[in-house]
């Protein structure tokens, strides 16, 4: 049982909450290694879990760490095992002549496997301009997932490790994501920052 942590606990709960009227919520927990962190984010993964929901987890660690946007892959594959695939492919099926999606379909082979590619990417862009498709492909589709009945909550434990592919990708989002149920909660140990 968490002793200790009920403000914060309180404090991710309200977040929740926020997330479910349509306001995409980030909070970052800071503390030292072996203050509860963790258990705090157990703690309210049990809170909220028998909710309408779907809790996606990735823990950084140095083994990922140069691995560009290793959270975000992990993740969705997560979210495809816990959505399922017929879902998220009934979800994106009116929106096969988005732009972003032969990006998307680049990044994930289940979108190319039911959705025959119907344009090529651009060869000739430059990294710049496919991480900036990456970034507003990644956003469209939160966008899209944000808005379905159940929410998202993306728990990120020891972002110490994350790579800064991801870190980019996530300040991104925080500013850039519309009206979605999306909750992103970063754990770090303050030993590192």
């Amino acid at each position: 049982q968490m002793v200790g942590r009920e403000k914060e606990l309180t404090v991710l709960q309200n977040s929740y909450r926020t997330t479910l009227e349509f306001s995409p919520q980030f909070i970052f927990i800071k503390g030292k290694s072996g203050y509860g962190k963790t258990k705090l984010l157990e703690t309210f993964k049990e809170k909220i879990i028998a909710e309408n929901n779907i809790i996606l987890s990735f823990k950084c660690s140095a083994a990922f760490q140069n691995i560009p946007y290793a959270p975000l892959f992990e993740m969705f594959k997560e979210y495809i095992q816990k959505n399922g695939t017929e879902k998220i492919l009934n979800l994106l099926k009116d929106h096969v002549n988005h732009e972003s999606f032969p990006f998307l379909q680049s990044l994930f082979p289940v979108l190319k496997t039911a959705f025959p590619v119907k344009q090529s990417l651009p060869v000739e862009t430059s990294g710049l301009e496919n991480k900036k498709d990456l970034l507003k492909s990644i956003n469209w589709f939160l966008n899209l997932a944000g808005t379905t009945e159940r929410s998202l909550v993306f728990l990120i434990d020891d972002v110490q490790w994350m790579d800064k592919e991801s870190l980019d990708l996530f300040h991104y989002l925080s500013q850039s994501l519309a009206s979605t149920k999306l909750l992103f909660i970063f754990v770090i140990s303050e030993e590192y920052y």
